[in-house]
C-alpha cells in the first residue's frame, strides 16, 4: 500500500564555508610529498590552516593532525599494504603525489574540484527543494574570516523571525566561529545547529563551548575503525619520516618543542624524543574513506591492465598512456573487500551512502559528549528520537517554519515578495462554501449537483429531495385538499338531489316573504355545477403539487390550477354579468360564453406546453438539491394572468352590483368572494417568489382560493335547503295571470286575450325590466286589488278592462327614481 506522507515545508538557514580569492598574494613555498612508483596518484589534501589574521593574503596557517597529516599517513599506509599485495598490480609499483591545498584547490592543482562548503551546499540545495525544504537564508563566509564577518552572519539570520534551524555545511572551525557569535548577539539558544559530516565528532570543535553546543546535531561518516593505522601512526618518528615533507612541523607544532631541522621553530625548547603521538590521539573519521579511495583507484587500474594487456604482468605498451574514460569504466565497476565491507559504486558513481547522526548532550554528571541518535544507511533511515535533546527550556525541537500549514478547507496563497519568501511563506485563504482544496494552492467549485465533504478534500454527491407524503407541509396541505373536495363533493350532492328547487335554479336565496319567479333563472344552475367541478378540480391540483415530480404529476401540476380557476371564474363574471344586465333585456346564452372563456385558457396552458415541454430538472441551492418540475415564471403566471382578469372581472361586476334588490344579493356574495380571493393571491405572489415553499405555497392558495368561493357562494344556500326547506318553496295560492311587459311595447298595447284557465286559477309571471330593484310583494297586492276577472257569461277568461290602468297605478310608485 503506498504511503501517503504530509510534508511541511521548513523553514532554515544554509550556511557554508568558503575560501575568498584575491588579487593579493603571498606565496609560502609549496611542499610536496612524493612516493616513487610506475604509476602516481595524485591527492590534494588541507594540511594547514588558512591564516586568521592574514584572510586575504593567501597564505597557509597552522598545520593540521586531522584532516591533514593523518590523511597524508593513511595514503601512504594504503599504497605501502598495495604494493605488498602480489595480486594486486603485480609487477607494478603504485606511486603517490600529495599537495597541500591549505587555503585553496588552486595553490595545488590549477582547476581542481571547488571548496567541500560550496558544492556541499549546491548539492544541499538541490536535495532541499525536492524535501520541501525552504532555505529562509543563505550565506557564505571564510571559515578563516575574522569575528565581524561572522557576526554580519548571525545578524542576518536574526532578520529571518520565524527561521529557527541553521544547517551548516561547512568546516567544524566554522561551525565553532558561528556560535560563539552566536553567543555575542545572545541568540545561541535560539538557533538549532545542524552541522555535516565537516563537525561531525569533533571535539576541537565544541571545545570551551559544550553548553551553547548543546543540543546540535552533526553528521558522522559510518567507518569501520582502523587499528592497524593506530599501530602504523603511533610508531612514526621525525628523523624515520622523510617521505612526508610536513611531518617535522607537525611534530614541533603539536609538541610544542624544536626539531633540529631547517625549519625549527624559534623559542621553543629542543624535543626530547620521547614524544608520543598517542597522547590525546583520537583517530580522523575519513581515514577509512583515504585508504578506500586509494585502494578503489589501485583495482581500477589493476582491472585496465588485465583488459589491456592480458596475462602480461605489468605496464604493456598497449596500456600507455591511460585513457581516462576507458579508466572511468573500470574504475565505476570495481568490486572488493576493504574490512569487512564490500566497496561498490551505482550507476552514478557513488558508494553506499552510511552515516550515522549525533546529538551533543550534557549528562548527568556535567559532562558533555556527543550521543548516536539514528543511522543513515543507504536510503534508510533509523532515529531514536527519545533519546535527542534539544537545548530548550521544555526539551521540545524549535518551530522553524514560515508559515503554518493551513487548516482543512483552506488554500495556500504565496505574496510576490521574493522568489523564495513567495514559495516558502503563504496566507492561508478560506475556500468558499461551494469549493473544495484542489490542491494546496488551489480552491475548485464542485460540479453541480455536488458539495464540498467536511475537510473540504472533495465533493460528495447531494441526496435530490423531493415532496414526500409524510412530510408535514404536505399533509398541512393533502388535509385542507382534501376537506375543501369532499365538502365541494357533499355540496354537489344536495344540489343534485335539490336540482329543481328553487335555491337551486335561482340566483340568489329567497326571502320567505317574497316570491321571485323568473323566466331566466334555469340557466344560473348549470354555472353551479361548473363552478363546483372547477373546484373539485383545483384540489385535486394539490396532489400534484405534493407528489414526487414526475412527468405525469408535472402535466398536471400545469393544467389543474389554471383550469380549475378558469372554470370558477368564468361562470363567475358569466354569473355577475347576467345580474348587471337583467334591467337590459340582453338575452345571452350563459353556459356559451363561459365555454368560451374557458377557452381561452385552455389555448394559453396548450401554447405553454409547447413553448416548455413540461418534465421533471433538479435545482440546486447551496447544498440542497430538489427534483422539481420544470416550470418557469411564465408558464406559472401566463395561465393565472387570464385567471387573474377573470378575477378582476368578477370584482368590478359585483362592484357595479353590489346595491341590487334583496333578491339579488348573490352579486354580494360573489364580491365578498373576490376581495377575499384577491388578498390571497397576493399573498401566493409575495410568498412565492419569495421563498423556497413554492410547492406548500402553490397548493395552498389553490385550496383557499376554491374554499373561500365554496363557503361564500354556496353555504348560505345549503342552509337554506337543509335548515330553511320553507325558504326553497313556490307559493301556489295565486291566481294564474300572465302579463307581458316587455320593452317593445307599451303597457296600453298589453295583449290581454290570455288563454283559458279553469275558474279560481292564476299564473303571475313578472318579467320587469329597466329597473333597479323589485318589491314583488307589494306590487303584486296592488295588482290584486285591482285586478277583477269574471268565470262566466260573455267576458269569461278575459281581463278587466281596468286592469291596465290599475297595473300601471300598482307600479308606478315602486321604481326608484334613479332608475
Amino acid at each position: 500500500m503506498t504511503k501517503k506522507y504530509v510534508k511541511n515545508l521548513v523553514w532554515m538557514l544554509v550556511v557554508s564555508s568558503l575560501t575568498l580569492k584575491s588579487s593579493g598574494f603571498v606565496h609560502n613555498k609549496r611542499k610536496t610529498a612524493l612516493l616513487p612508483g610506475d604509476i602516481l596518484i595524485g591527492a590534494l589534501v588541507p594540511l594547514h590552516y588558512p591564516p586568521v589574521e592574514l584572510v586575504r593574503a593567501q597564505t597557509c596557517g597552522e598545520i593540521r593532525e586531522h584532516y591533514g597529516i593523518q590523511r597524508v599517513e593513511a595514503a601512504f599506509l594504503a599504497v605501502d599494504e598495495i604494493n605488498r599485495n602480489p595480486d594486486l598490480l603485480p609487477n607494478i609499483t603504485l606511486g603517490l603525489e600529495i599537495r597541500d591545498t591549505c587555503w585553496c584547490s588552486s595553490i595545488a592543482l590549477e582547476q581542481s574540484l571547488d571548496n567541500y562548503g560550496q558544492r556541499g551546499m549546491a548539492a544541499f540545495n538541490a536535495l532541499a527543494e525536492v524535501s520541501n525544504i525552504c532555505i529562509a537564508e543563505e550565506e557564505k563566509v571564510a571559515y578563516n574570516a575574522d569575528d565581524p564577518a561572522f557576526d554580519n552572519v548571525i545578524k542576518n539570520l536574526i532578520k529571518a523571525e520565524r527561521a529557527n534551524v541553521v544547517v551548516c555545511f561547512c568546516d567544524g572551525m566554522t561551525v565553532r566561529n558561528l556560535h560563539r557569535a552566536a553567543q555575542r548577539y545572545n541568540v545561541a539558544s535560539r538557533f538549532l545547529f545542524i552541522g555535516s559530516d565537516g563537525w561531525a565528532d569533533r571535539t576541537d570543535v565544541v571545545d570551551g563551548l559544550e553548553e551553547i553546543f548543546t543540543g546540535g546535531i552533526s553528521v558522522r561518516i559510518k567507518k569501520p575503525y582502523l587499528m592497524d593505522f593506530d599501530k602504523y601512526y603511533f610508531a612514526l618518528k621525525p628523523m624515520q619520516n622523510s617521505r612526508n615533507p610536513w611531518f617535522e612541523e607537525f611534530w614541533q607544532h603539536k609538541f610544542n618543542c624544536s626539531l633540529p631541522v631547517k625549519e625549527t621553530l624559534a623559542g621553543l625548547p629542543p624535543c626530547t624524543g620521547n614524544e608520543s603521538l598517542s597522547n590525546g590521539y583520537y583517530q580522523d573519521a575519513i581515514l577509512p574513506f583515504v585508504m578506500k579511495a586509494v585502494y578503489t583507484m589501485a583495482h581500477g587500474l589493476h582491472n585496465l591492465q588485465r583488459a589491456v594487456c592480458g596475462p602480461f604482468e605489468g605496464i604493456c605498451p598497449d596500456m600507455l598512456p591511460i585513457n581516462g574514460s576507458q579508466f572511468m569504466t573500470h574504475l565505476m565497476n570495481v568490486t572488493y573487500q576493504f574490512l569487512n565491507e564490500t566497496v561498490s559504486f551505482d550507476s552514478n558513481g557513488d558508494p553506499p551512502g552510511r552515516y550515522e547522526i549525533l546529538n551533543f548532550q550534557r549528562f548527568n554528571n556535567g559532562s558533555y559528549g556527543y550521543v548516536r541518535i539514528g543511522t543513515w544507511d543507504n536510503g534508510s533511515l533509523e532515529m531514536q528520537q527519545e533519546t535527542v535533546k534539544f537545548n530548550s527550556l521544555n526539551g521540545l525541537p524549535p518551530t522553524s517554519v514560515c508559515s503554518s500549514p493551513c487548516a482543512a478547507g483552506k488554500a495556500k496563497y504565496f505574496p510576490s515578495i521574493g522568489e523564495k519568501i513567495k514559495t516558502c511563506c503563504w496566507t492561508c485563504l478560506e475556500c468558499e462554501d461551494s469549493e473544495y482544496l484542489f490542491n494546496e494552492t488551489t480552491c475548485s467549485e464542485c460540479q453541480p449537483y455536488y458539495w464540498p465533504n467536511v475537510n473540504k478534500t472533495g465533493c460528495d454527491e447531494i441526496m435530490v429531495e423531493h415532496p414526500s407524503w409524510d412530510d408535514d407541509q404536505v399533509i398541512v396541505g393533502l388535509v385542507l385538499a382534501a376537506l375543501g373536495f369532499l365538502t365541494t363533493v357533499f355540496t354537489m350532492a344536495v344540489f343534485i338531489c335539490y336540482n329543481h328547487t328553487p335555491v337551486v335554479k335561482s340566483l340568489a336565496p329567497l326571502n320567505p316573504n317574497d316570491v321571485l319567479v323568473c323566466s331566466r333563472q334555469a340557466s344560473t344552475r348549470e354555472l353551479s355545477y361548473i363552478i363546483l367541478v372547477g373546484m373539485m378540480m383545483s384540489y385535486c391540483s394539490s396532489i400534484a403539487f405534493l407528489a414526487k415530480p414526475s412527468t405525469t404529476s408535472c402535466i398536471l401540476a400545469r393544467l389543474l390550477p389554471g383550469l380549475s380557476f378558469s372554470m370558477i371564474y368564468a361562470a363567475l363574471v358569466t354569473k355577475t354579468n347576467r345580474i348587471a344586465r337583467i334591467f337590459a333585456d340582453s338575452k345571452k346564452f350563459m353556459v356559451v360564453i363561459t365555454l368560451i372563456l374557458i377557452s381561452v385558457e385552455i389555448f394559453i396552458i396548450a401554447a405553454m406546453f409547447i413553448l416548455e415541454p413540461p418534465g421533471t430538472v433538479r435545482q440546486q441551492v447551496r447544498d440542497r438539491v430538489t427534483l422539481e418540475c420544470n416550470t418557469s415564471t411564465l408558464s406559472i403566471t401566463a395561465p393565472l394572468a387570464w385567471d387573474f382578469i377573470l378575477v378582476m372581472m368578477c370584482t368590478l361586476y359585483a362592484v357595479k352590483t353590489r346595491n341590487l334588490p334583496e333578491n339579488f344579493n348573490e352579486a354580494k356574495f360573489i364580491g365578498f368572494s373576490m376581495y377575499t380571493t384577491c388578498v390571497i393571491w397576493l399573498a401566493w405572489v409575495s410568498i412565492y417568489f419569495g421563498s423556497n415553499h413554492k410547492i406548500i405555497c402553490m397548493s395552498v392558495c389553490t385550496s383557499l382560493s376554491a374554499l373561500v368561493t365554496l363557503i361564500l357562494l354556496f353555504f348560505p344556500k345549503i342552509y337554506i335547503i337543509i335548515f330553511r326547506p320553507q325558504r326553497n318553496i313556490r307559493p301556489v295560492t295565486f291566481k294564474e295571470v300572465r302579463v307581458h311587459i316587455g320593452s317593445n311595447k307599451s303597457l296600453g298595447e298589453v295583449d290581454t286575450n290570455v288563454p283559458k284557465k279553469p275558474a279560481g286559477s292564476f299564473k303571475i309571471v313578472a318579467t320587469i325590466l329597466n329597473a333597479g330593484h323589485l318589491l314583488l310583494q307589494p306590487i303584486l297586492t296592488r295588482v290584486k286589488s285591482a285586478l277583477h276577472t269574471p268565470v262566466s257569461g260573455p267576458n269569461a277568461g278575459r281581463l278587466h278592462p281596468d286592469f291596465v290602468p290599475s297595473l300601471k297605478a300598482a307600479l308606478k310608485p315602486e321604481v326608484p327614481e334613479r332608475y
